[in-house]
């Protein structure tokens, strides 16, 4: 799969994504042995992938000031992530994710984490109608993340920024409950781009059913809703229509941050399209062919290697 990067240099960097999440080492087991690692986390992966494509991101996480940590962050800056609003604290322990990949290249994760007890203190980013805010995962139910991640939220919101939600919760086995389940709703309701895997709305809702899933949410801001359904299909529902392409058969090598290159393709699609807020809802079907195509070429390229973010010498010679 070779996704064409000819706008590396094209997007408005007025047009960032700031993306809130945690940020970790994942170490890949195969075949009962350790195979390798590399930096990871839902958004963390998904904003390397925009950035390798052009777009200008900043990532709100924290991590130690640890051997795992001072990783992430030399990464992060080699990959020109954002790095104003990342916390890096001198207690704790930067997380870890032992991640065991089946015969089928999916994988079942297991986490280690040891916070400090107060995070991410005075995060203060700016928001704006050109920006999108992207969170999803563990950090979106975390309990005693909710302050700042509410105020996050209503300021992007209050600046009319495209807010993308992933819950992600599938390789967390969250217990549903509450207040965990309140928290996954406040999301549902207040992001305008819901984007989830058809295990992810099982768990919550007990259907994989888009159209079902999209009343369930209700009432929410939410203006597009995409369902992924591993090598089967994507649909995408909204207010006005539903659309849903097949997903082509490719080799996999790996299922670790497909879903994340997935939103990642998504974000690109929006950002080229110089799609807003104001026309989200009215997309063509052009438009929405374009988005979803991305986003599985997105995909594809990252399941096809073993890697978390789409290859970044892709297209090195494209203009």
């Amino acid at each position: 799969m070779a996704i064409p990067i000819s706008n590396r240099n094209f997007f408005d960097n007025a047009r960032q994504v700031i993306g809130f999440g945690e940020s970790l080492i994942d170490l890949v087991i195969e075949n009962g042995r350790f195979s390798f690692a590399l930096p990871g986390g839902s958004i963390l992966n998904t904003l390397v992938s925009l950035a390798r494509y052009g777009a200008s991101t900043q990532l709100i996480t924290d991590f130690t000031n640890d051997a795992p940590g001072r990783i992430i962050s030399k990464f992060l800056e080699e990959e020109n992530i954002g790095s104003e609003f990342l916390a890096v604290y001198s207690e704790g322990k930067t997380a870890l994710a032992f991640a065991e990949l089946d015969l089928n290249r999916n994988a079942t994760y297991s986490f280690y984490k040891d916070y400090p007890k107060k995070r991410f203190d005075n995060i203060r980013p700016t928001f704006s109608s050109e920006k999108i805010f992207i969170f999803g995962s563990f950090s979106s139910l975390q309990e005693n993340l909710q302050p700042v991640l509410s105020d996050l939220l209503d300021k992007a919101k209050s600046a009319e920024s495209i807010i993308f939600y992933d819950p992600n919760i599938r390789q967390h086995k969250i217990d549903i409950t509450q207040p965990a389940y309140n928290f996954l709703l406040r999301n549902f309701s207040v992001a305008d781009v819901v984007r989830g895997s058809d295990e992810d709305f099982q768990a919550v809702f007990g259907t994989s059913n888009a159209d079902e899933i999209f009343t369930k949410i209700q009432p929410s801001l939410c203006k597009l809703l995409i369902v992924t359904s591993s090598d089967k299909y994507v649909e995408l529902v909204s207010g006005r229509f539903s659309y849903r392409m097949p997903v082509p058969s490719i080799k996999v090598v790996s299922t670790i941050g497909a879903g994340d290159a997935f939103n990642a393709g998504l974000l690109a699609s929006i950002i080229e399209q110089k799609i807003t807020i104001e026309n989200l809802e009215n997309l063509s079907e052009e438009q929405t062919i374009m988005m979803l195509k991305m986003a599985i070429d997105f995909a594809s390229e990252v399941c096809a290697s073993n890697s978390n973010y789409i290859n970044k010498d892709l297209s090195s010679s494209a203009t």
